[in-house]
């Protein structure tokens, strides 16, 4: 079950290790590539994500969810992660 595209915007390379530290600690792991598979074990979750560097733009799409984890849940977690990374970052 897939879910709706989620854009972050103003997001630089600091804020990028932020958030991958910050979705690491959460088990979501996010490869250094600028695009690839976002995964977590802990969630069942794997989304795509395409960082556009030059842009300053992160978009994420959940692609396969357990049908009982809501789309909004996974986003916020994301979400939570961006904050972070932003005011450390």
């Amino acid at each position: 079950m897939a879910c709706e595209k989620k854009t972050f915007t103003e997001i630089t390379d600091s804020v990028m290790t932020g958030i991958r530290r910050g979705l690491a600690a959460m088990d979501m792991a996010l490869p250094e590539a600028d695009q690839g598979a976002l995964h977590s074990a802990a969630y069942n979750v794997t989304a795509f994500y395409d960082f556009k560097r030059d842009q300053r733009i992160l978009t994420v799409e959940v692609t396969e969810k357990p049908f009982f984890v809501p789309c909004a849940y996974i986003y916020k977690k994301i979400e939570e992660a961006v904050e972070r990374a932003r005011a450390h970052g």
